[in-house]
């Protein structure tokens, strides 16, 4: 090999090392998806939790303070709590209507996951979830089954009477909080 092809040689080996170390430094090697992985088994473990949270408060309020019809609604006392985590940046939650007879027309499904998962909760899945991408940022989108827990709940929703899954609890976890 003469002087100069191995000077170029070389030339294209460091230039595609270089290109490979880039690659690899801007979050596109195996690293980058190592952390990908790691955020959504992070977001998913989340998202978990914060369902169990939110259910057991819920049927704990509703056991506790719902007596009649005229009671205070328990996911009424908790709108203050969802309103500052979503402000916080935290995460958004909210319940999804799933038989279309919401007492609240804010409940009814909003966006394609949304109409998607209830259909498919309807259909028997427990949980449906999907990565997104909005406003820039990527979420990790769920929605779990939303039952009848207790037949307390008929005090103030009379319309699901009878009912076993009347929708579903809607999350919508950043994935990566780096920089926050």
């Amino acid at each position: 090999m003469s002087t100069g092809n191995f000077r170029l040689f070389v030339a294209g080996i460091t230039a595609l090392s270089a290109l490979g170390f880039w690659h690899y430094a801007v979050g596109n090697g195996p690293q980058a998806a190592s952390e990908k992985d790691r955020n959504l088994r992070s977001a998913r473990r989340e998202t978990k939790m914060l369902d169990t949270l939110y259910k057991t408060a819920i049927v704990s309020v509703t056991q506790t303070y719902v007596e009649n019809n005229s009671s205070t609604a328990a996911i009424t006392t908790f709108q203050p709590v969802l309103k500052a985590m979503k402000a916080g940046n935290w995460h958004e939650v909210r319940l999804v209507d799933g038989l279309g007879e919401p007492i609240n027309p804010e409940n009814s499904p909003k966006d394609a996951f949304e109409k998607r998962a209830i259909k498919e909760m309807l259909a028997g899945k427990e949980m449906i979830d999907s990565v997104e991408v909005i406003g820039g940022k990527e979420f990790l989108r769920t929605m779990t089954i939303l039952p009848m827990a207790l037949e307390k709940c008929v005090l103030c929703h009379d319309n699901y009477r009878g009912k076993k899954i009347v929708g579903g609890v809607s999350y919508q976890v950043p994935l990566n909080r780096d920089g926050e």
